[in-house]
């Protein structure tokens, strides 16, 4: 596969949506998962200490 590849994320509370995609927008691959707090934080992508705790 030659050209660039997109990824993108939909983080919701309770699930989170991956795609990629290529340059015309045909989606390569999509994944949806259950949100675990303590696997996110790993990422160290987003700061959730701001978010209330339930």
């Amino acid at each position: 596969m030659n050209g660039k590849l997109f990824g993108g994320l939909d983080i919701h509370k309770e699930s989170i949506t991956g795609c990629i995609m290529d340059g015309p927008g045909n989606i390569i691959r999509e994944h949806s998962f259950p949100v675990k707090m303590k696997a996110v934080e790993k990422l160290k992508v987003v700061d959730f200490s701001i978010y209330q705790k339930f």
